[in-house]
């Protein structure tokens, strides 16, 4: 099926395998398509600015949306009403769901903030010398959240509920991807060259 836009994000639904979510880079849409049918089931509007990225919550109850503003939105699925939009100090262009989908993780220009995908709350505000920034990722357990540092090349593990510092990477260029192993015992770090590095998720 010809969407007519360029697709920034992709995002299957995990209750139904031939649901997807499209984000749009032209206009402030994304769409639930159903796959096997080829048509559209939902709009999801946002208001003059451009989707970036388009996401489900592992279990598929929300979504949650980032624009080119620098503003996130997160979506009922059930229904596509918008639920709340938080309230950022800083622009924000990705989102991340913690695995259990009860949390947010907001990377801003120079901290991660973190959030109850719920009820909106912002429940914790990473903010170190260092300038954790985008990309991040939440440990498969929850427990913590993997921050790149702002133009550097370094990485910091935080405790996703504290805050507190837990471990450092040093890495050999800027990362633009990071990755927990499933087991979480391995982190990954790509960059837009090829480049994959590979470290001990606990040291």
């Amino acid at each position: 099926e010809h969407h007519g836009n360029a697709v920034v994000s992709l995002s299957f639904s995990p209750n139904g395998p031939a649901i997807v979510l499209l984000g749009s880079y032209f206009d402030e849409t994304s769409i639930v398509w159903d796959v096997q049918h080829g048509c559209v089931l939902r709009h999801l509007i946002g208001r003059h600015s451009r989707v970036l990225n388009s996401t489900y919550s592992p279990n598929g109850a929300l979504i949650a949306t980032a624009d080119t503003a620098g503003s996130v939105k997160i979506w009922d699925t059930s229904t596509g009403a918008c639920l709340y939009t938080p309230d950022l100090d800083e622009h924000v262009y990705q989102v991340t769901f913690s695995p259990d989908s009860s949390r947010l993780c907001l990377p801003a220009r120079n901290s991660v903030t973190v959030w109850d995908a719920v009820t909106g709350q912002k429940l914790l505000t990473i903010d170190d010398e260092r300038k954790p920034t985008s990309p991040v990722a939440f440990s498969p357990d929850g427990a913590e959240v993997l921050a790149v540092c702002q133009g550097d090349q370094m990485a910091l593990a935080f405790d996703s509920r504290t805050g507190q510092p837990r471990h450092t990477f040093e890495l050999s260029y800027v990362p633009h991807r990071v990755a927990y192993s499933p087991n979480g015992d391995y982190v990954v770090f790509a960059d837009d060259r090829g480049s994959l590095e590979v470290y001990n998720a606990k040291s």
